[in-house]
């Protein structure tokens, strides 16, 4: 199987259960993910396939109910999350 899909499997499996980790991968993701621009070479289509399937799981997942933050919160990581997937899409084309 392919290692990027279990990956997104276990971070979607992980987070499903944990509401703090949603808050904690959505930061780590917006920092990592987000900043591939700064990447070049073959890498950079590699990392922009793995993550980009994660911004819509990531969205729902914040936009939870459980999900411990206040609304204005998670509506402006939605927004980076929308860049994102802006953003690896001009990478993927």
């Amino acid at each position: 199987r392919d290692e990027h899909e279990q990956y997104r499997e276990h971070v979607a499996a992980s987070l499903e259960v944990c509401p703090w980790a949603r808050v904690i991968k959505a930061s780590d993701f917006t920092d990592n993910a987000v900043g591939l621009f700064h990447t070049t070479g073959p890498k950079l289509g590699r990392l922009a396939g793995k993550y980009r399937p994660l911004v819509p799981v990531l969205r729902e997942l914040i936009l939870r109910p459980d999900t411990p933050l206040d609304p204005g919160v998670k509506d402006k990581i939605a927004a980076q999350l929308d860049d994102a997937e802006v953003r690896f899409a001009a990478i993927l084309r």
